[in-house]
C-alpha cells in the first residue's frame, strides 16, 4: 500500500471517529445527560436554581402572632415610667440593665433612660435622747438612694403585669421598681435644687422690693 493510500485510510478512520462523538454529544445534550470524566453523573450534584432558606417555626408563629395582634384593637398606655431604686448603686445599675435589655427583647418603644439625683435618708436613734424634736436626733446611720427610670409610651395593657412578674423574678434584695404614668412633676425631679441658691434669690428679691 503506498504512502497516500495508508493516510487516506488513517484520515477515513479520524473522521468517523469525530462524527460519532459528535453524534453522541448531541443525543447526550438532547437528553440532558450529566457526565463527569466521560462517565454519567445520574443526576447527582444537579441543581435546579437558587433554593431560598426556610424560615423556622418560631420565627413564622411570631410572625404570625405580631400580624394578628395588629389586626386586632389593643388599648395601649401613654407613657410609663420603670422607677428603680436602691441603695447599692452596682444591684441598681445591674437590674436597670436587666429591665432594658427585657423591654428591647420584646421590641417596646424606650423613649429615655436616665438618673435623678441622688438622695440621702437617715435613720436616727430615738432611746439615747428624749428631745421631740426629729432634726436634734442622732445620726445612726445614713444610706445614700440612687434612682434610675426607665420611660416607655405605647406599652399593651395586657403586657403589664407579665411585665411586673418577669421583674419579680430578677429584682435583687434592697432593690424596688415601680411602674406609674408619667407625669410633669417627674420631669422637674430630673434636676437637682440648690438650696443655697434659692435662698439667695428669695434675699435678692426682698431687698429689691424693699
Amino acid at each position: 500500500m503506498s504512502s497516500s493510500a495508508l493516510c487516506r485510510c488513517v484520515f477515513m478512520k479520524l473522521f468517523e471517529k469525530s462524527s460519532g462523538s459528535l453524534k453522541t454529544h448531541r443525543v447526550l445534550s438532547n437528553s440532558f445527560v450529566r457526565h463527569f470524566r466521560n462517565r454519567p453523573t445520574a443526576g447527582i450534584g444537579r441543581t435546579y436554581g437558587l433554593t431560598g432558606v426556610e424560615s423556622s417555626r418560631h420565627l413564622k408563629r411570631k410572625k404570625e402572632v405580631k400580624n394578628a395582634l395588629l389586626q386586632e384593637n389593643i388599648s395601649c398606655y401613654d407613657t410609663l415610667k420603670f422607677k428603680i431604686t436602691g441603695y447599692d448603686i452596682v444591684l441598681v445599675e445591674s437590674f436597670t440593665k436587666i429591665v432594658h435589655h427585657l423591654l428591647q427583647q420584646l421590641n417596646y418603644k424606650i423613649d429615655e433612660l436616665y438618673a435623678e439625683p441622688t438622695f440621702e435618708q437617715h435613720i436616727k436613734n430615738m432611746k439615747t435622747s428624749l428631745t421631740a424634736n426629729v432634726d436634734d436626733l442622732p445620726t445612726v446611720y445614713s444610706l445614700s438612694y440612687h434612682t434610675r427610670v426607665i420611660k416607655i409610651t405605647d406599652l399593651p395593657t395586657h403586657a403589664k403585669p407579665v411585665l411586673i412578674h418577669m421583674m419579680m423574678y430578677f429584682v435583687p434584695q434592697s432593690v424596688t421598681f415601680e411602674i406609674s404614668p408619667f407625669v410633669e412633676a417627674d420631669e422637674e425631679k430630673r434636676h437637682k435644687k440648690r438650696v443655697a441658691l434659692q435662698k439667695a434669690m428669695e434675699e435678692l428679691k426682698m431687698i429689691q422690693k424693699a
